[in-house]
């Protein structure tokens, strides 16, 4: 049944991954290092043999070379000098010889001049001839050859190991060097000649062969192999070991063995020396170690994997016998055993924390109740005071208290667990520093704190909490401190604390104020800015929206230097708004252009001094800027509605002036020199002249009778209605009839 499950299977595979992930990620990093260690070994290696063998040889050709300094600048060996003085030929070789003993590497030292007769060696004086048809044969070098080599004016000339027959029947190998030192500009006179055996060299390399398990080969500076151990690679291969880079480390395959290559050149006589090493002598450590881990890595993972058996079994039985409870505690839960255990613990969880709350909601409201009682006063205040100990809010442990209240510049609801994690943050304990989040006075909160402190150190206490709850709530905050008080005074201390608060108005939005006596006086009753108000009125009615913003700013500034008391500020900052509101609502006789509701709602609901004036200013800019737009426009639209009122109301018996005018909320002499400033007509003259128009075409389209005509065009006294006619035409209606009966034009023409 555990093999089926998926819930064992996982813990299988996590203490597999748990176990066995570390175990391939230590093993890989082994293996990295190892093989890191492995490649710098072989680079070691190889480095220290190839060093080896050119320390080896360039100190031999140090020697050398000092020894052909000796010989060059010796003036007894220049063959010139010596010419046929057998004495000197004899000094000559015992000299040679003298030089020969300083180095070991060669076996015969020679001296010859280009175009000589004679060749000086350590042995003896001969001639080239003889020198190389009778006393030394070369299996692959000739007289000429000699001839050759010794014709080049400096350096080193060296012939590769090469068969030589000496006089008696004798064959060695030999490595023949010419050197001939050029020091500044003097050109050598004579060429010393070195013949080294082979079997020397190879003493050498076989040093270095055998300490290191390679295989050693030197080149000259044309490429030509001078020389190598016995067991030589083919020729095809010795090629690529010419053309290796000095200072590289590459891989070369012969038969089936592979070899690790070096090489490095000499400074001193221009040779390249190739090392060759077996990879498999320097991987047999390797190898070993690499055959260890494994049968580590294979016997860990047979204890792993018992292990990580062993601890799923164990883990999970637990696990079932769990799922087998929470399915008996709710049998209708789905899923995987961890799912069905996981559905049941968040039920429980959720049941739990339900439960919790509850009761720490309940816990909490019933202390912020008995503060609120306790800060209004309440006659039940000492049972408040001993229900509130209950429930773990000591307040007569403490023998003097401070109330602080907080004001805020926003109008939302802040929770009271923000001010409790505020003061935590400033490292008040909660055990000391009490907070009613539900005083009396709505819109505030209230902050009881044991006194200890002067009020310097209050003030030090409180401004960096009002710093962090402006920071945290990101709007402005206002504290309000009372004295020190009593247990039993701590209703009037509240009070003190909310009283303060109503410096807000002059001190701003963001203070810290502590009660004193002054902070009710009545310093400041006796002014109030009736004259400032006047000017205020009279510059809006001029929509000089500078002069009055200035007017403003000169009524509030007046009330702080004037030290006024709450209820004078606040009651002249109302009849600032009163007198704004007023005159511009005189002037503005479109709705659009008044302050929107939302305006209205923010002067009424003002704080600060500050924040008013930043309103009226807004709103009068807007007021006036709009207004001026708005009444070049407005005054032509007026007229127009004014003559249309006329020209339909006219002819109305009752008709008047003062109907127009109470219409337009205007007096009758503002309507008619407004209407004439417009019109450049009065009102009474445009009046008259449409009942005389509608009266001409009565009496020429119309059998009327005068009487009916003038009761038509609004007057009632026939009388006065021929009167008036006659004035303007010239003639009365009965004229006027007769003549336009007769065809003529008549009123027109006249």
């Amino acid at each position: 049944m555990r093999f089926r499950s998926k819930t064992f299977l996982r813990y299988i595979l996590s203490y597999s991954v748990v176990l066995f992930l570390p175990l391939l990620i230590l093993c890989l990093a082994f293996y990295s290092a190892l093989m890191g260690r492995f490649t710098e070994e072989i680079a070691d290696s190889n480095t220290r043999a190839i060093t080896q063998v050119q320390k080896n040889f360039d100190s031999q050709m140090e020697q050398i070379i000092q020894l052909s300094y000796l010989i060059q600048n010796d003036a007894s060996l220049h063959p010139a000098k010596i010419g046929n003085d057998i004495m000197s030929a004899r000094q000559a070789v015992a000299t040679l010889s003298t030089y020969k003993s300083i180095t070991t590497l060669p076996e015969i030292v020679m001296v010859y001049a280009e175009g000589g007769e004679l060749i000086f060696s350590n042995s003896g004086v001969l001639t080239p001839e003889r020198f190389f048809e009778q006393q030394y044969l070369y299996s692959n070098h000739t007289l000429q050859d000699f001839s050759e080599t010794v014709a080049h004016p400096d350096g080193i000339v060296t012939w590769g190991s090469d068969s030589v027959k000496q006089f008696g029947g004798q064959s060695s190998d030999y490595i023949t060097l010419f050197v001939a030192v050029q020091r500044g500009n003097i050109s050598p006179k004579i060429r010393s000649i070195y013949m080294i055996p082979v079997k020397r060299l190879r003493s050498v390399i076989a040093d270095v062969a055998s300490e290191y398990g390679g295989q050693v080969y030197i080149f000259d500076h044309l490429g030509q192999m001078i020389m190598t151990d016995q067991n030589a690679f083919p020729d095809d291969y010795t090629a690529q070991l010419k053309n290796l880079p000095v200072g590289t480390a590459q891989r070369l395959t012969v038969d089936g063995t592979k070899y690790f290559l070096s090489s490095a050149r000499s400074k001193t006589s221009g040779w390249q020396y190739v090392i060759a090493m077996p990879v498999s002598a320097v991987e047999a450590p390797l190898n070993r170690i690499l055959l260890k881990m494994s049968l580590f890595m294979g016997l860990t993972c047979l204890v792993g994997g018992i292990a990580v058996y062993v601890f799923s079994v164990r883990h999970y039985k637990p696990l079932q016998q769990l799922r087998m409870q929470a399915l008996a505690y709710a049998p209708a839960a789905q899923g995987t055993e961890l799912e069905q255990v996981s559905t049941v613990l968040r039920q429980l969880s959720s049941d739990s924390d339900s439960y919790r709350r509850r009761l720490e909601n309940s816990r909490d409201t019933l202390v912020q109740s008995c503060l609120s009682q306790i800060l209004r006063g309440s006659s039940e205040s000492a049972a408040m005071l001993e229900r509130a100990k209950e429930n773990g809010v000591d307040l007569t442990s403490v023998p003097c208290w401070m109330v602080v209240a907080v004001s805020f510049s926003k109008r939302i609801g802040i929770a009271g667990s923000t001010i409790r994690g505020a003061l935590m943050t400033e490292s008040f304990g909660l055990s000391d520093v009490i907070l009613c989040e539900n005083p009396p006075d709505s819109g505030f909160m209230a902050i009881l704190f044991p006194h200890e402190r002067t009020e310097a150190d209050c003030e030090r206490f409180l401004t960096p909490l009002q710093e962090h709850l402006q920071s945290v709530l990101q709007c402005q905050v206002a504290f309000g401190v009372s004295l020190p008080c009593k247990v039993s005074e701590l209703s009037i201390a509240y009070q003190q604390a909310v009283s303060v608060l109503n410096n807000k108005l002059i001190l701003g939005s963001s203070f810290i104020s502590f009660f004193a006596d002054e902070t009710e006086s009545n310093r400041g009753q006796s002014y109030y800015p009736l004259q400032e108000l006047e000017t205020l009125q009279w510059n809006l009615l001029q929509l000089d929206a500078e002069a009055t913003t200035n007017c403003i700013h000169g009524i509030m500034r007046n009330i702080s230097e004037k030290g006024c008391s709450f209820p004078v500020a606040r009651l002249i900052c109302f009849d600032v708004i009163n007198v704004t509101l007023h005159g511009l609502y005189a002037i503005a006789d479109n709705e659009a252009i008044r302050p929107a509701g939302d305006m209205l709602e923010r002067l009424a609901g003002f704080d600060t001094i500050q924040e008013l004036v930043v309103l009226l200013e807004e709103v009068i800019q807007t007021a006036c800027q709009s207004i001026r737009q708005l009444r070049s426009a407005k005054t032509e639209d007026r007229v127009s509605r004014i003559r249309q009122y006329v020209e339909t109301n006219c002819f109305d018996p009752n008709f008047s002036i003062y109907s127009v005018a109470e219409d337009f909320d205007l007096t009758p002499s503002n309507l008619s020199h407004y209407f004439k400033t417009q019109t450049g007509q009065s009102i009474s003259d445009y009046v008259q002249t449409l009942r005389r128009t509608e009266a001409c075409r009565l009496l020429t389209e119309t059998n009327d009778s005068i009487q009916v005509i003038g009761e038509k065009v609004g007057m009632l006294n026939v009388s006065s209605f021929i009167r008036n006619f006659k004035q303007q035409t010239g003639l009365t209606p009965g004229q006027y009839r007769s003549l336009h009966a007769s065809g003529k034009t008549g009123f027109e023409e006249m």
